[in-house]
């Protein structure tokens, strides 16, 4: 396992406990961007994520390749929407680092259950 990946699931590791300790494995100009939102810079990054915890029931792990400083990780997530339902959101994520920090994540997932589920216009 290289450097870029150990520090990537360190992270997934981290979130997926809701313990703070992703928060050093980011940048502070740290970049998020998918269907639904964006945000830029570490405080939103955490504001974005601490919003989503409460939704976030379990993250399992598929796939994962590594190459340099770029890891894409294929995962399934277990949500709990507003309304009590469970929904599973299929990710693909790409995620870049430099100086063995998180600089940005891309992730990619049909977001139509989401949104629906999270009451949000497209």
């Amino acid at each position: 396992m290289g450097k870029s990946l150990e520090i990537v699931n360190q992270f997934h590791h981290s979130v997926g406990n809701k313990s703070p300790e992703w928060q050093d494995l980011v940048t502070d100009d740290v970049l998020f961007s998918g269907p639904v939102q964006t945000c830029k810079g570490k405080k939103e990054f955490i504001q974005l994520n601490n919003g989503f915890f409460q939704f976030h029931k379990k993250t399992r792990m598929l796939n994962q390749f590594e190459n340099g400083n770029t890891v894409c990780s294929i995962y399934e997530m277990d949500i709990k929407a507003p309304s009590g339902k469970d929904i599973v959101c299929h990710i693909s994520e790409l995620a870049t680092l430099k100086g063995g920090q998180i600089t940005e994540f891309k992730i990619y997932y049909d977001p139509r259950e989401f949104m629906k589920e999270f009451s949000m216009e497209h």
